[in-house]
């Protein structure tokens, strides 16, 4: 999301301040965890939800998430990174959005599932 024109008392989409809490809270208990962070888009949805696509810091690979974001899927999408990275150096996105992981790679059009790992999280279940 970028603001053109930033300025103190600038409004915010009421359904965007709960992530602008999360970001804020993590901020506060763990901030290198937004060092491993270049970019965090915000993917519109129907009816005014959203996804993420966060860009990690070292990693071509997009990862697209719900917008539960907290340290614990902060913590998880880094260790998928980094099993991912060792299976296949081609992949381009991961997918950690409905409690199951699957990437996509630069040679195919189709999405592939990472058997194994979940993330037993209520919240990303959908």
């Amino acid at each position: 999301m970028t603001f053109e024109n930033p300025h103190p008392g600038i409004r915010v989409n009421a359904k965007l301040r709960p992530l602008f809490k999360q970001i804020g809270s993590i901020l506060e208990k763990k901030p290198a965890y937004f060092s491993a962070i270049s970019e965090i888009r915000i993917a519109p949805k129907d009816y005014g939800e959203y996804d993420l696509i966060l860009y990690p810091m070292h990693s071509k690979i997009r990862v697209l998430a719900d917008k539960e974001l907290n340290e614990e899927s902060l913590q998880y999408m880094m260790i998928v990174l980094d099993v991912i990275d060792s299976l296949d150096p081609d992949v381009t996105e991961v997918d950690l959005r409905y409690g199951a992981v699957s990437y996509k790679t630069k040679n195919s059009n189709s999405t592939h599932q990472l058997k194994g790992v979940s993330l037993n999280n209520d919240s990303n279940r959908r």
